[in-house]
């Protein structure tokens, strides 16, 4: 089964699936949310990209809130 927590930062252990409504980037990496995952550690849906050193602090206002279930760096 794929992992869908965060792992570290204020909110490590919290899950990914359906319970992020924020995002903040402090890598130098493009951060992709996806709204589908499955067990083979795909990723697909509607898709919310996060740019390097970044935040929104209301995925509210994008239709993205509480929707994602697979995150991907680029």
């Amino acid at each position: 089964m794929a992992n869908n927590k965060w792992i570290g930062g204020d909110h490590a252990r919290r899950t990914i699936n359906n319970g992020t409504s924020s995002v903040k980037n402090d890598t130098d990496r493009w951060v992709d949310l996806y709204a589908d995952a499955d067990d083979g550690h795909g990723c697909g849906g509607a898709k919310y990209s996060s740019r390097p050193h970044s935040k929104d602090s209301d995925l509210t206002n994008n239709g993205f809130d509480n929707k994602a279930s697979c995150v991907r760096f680029r």
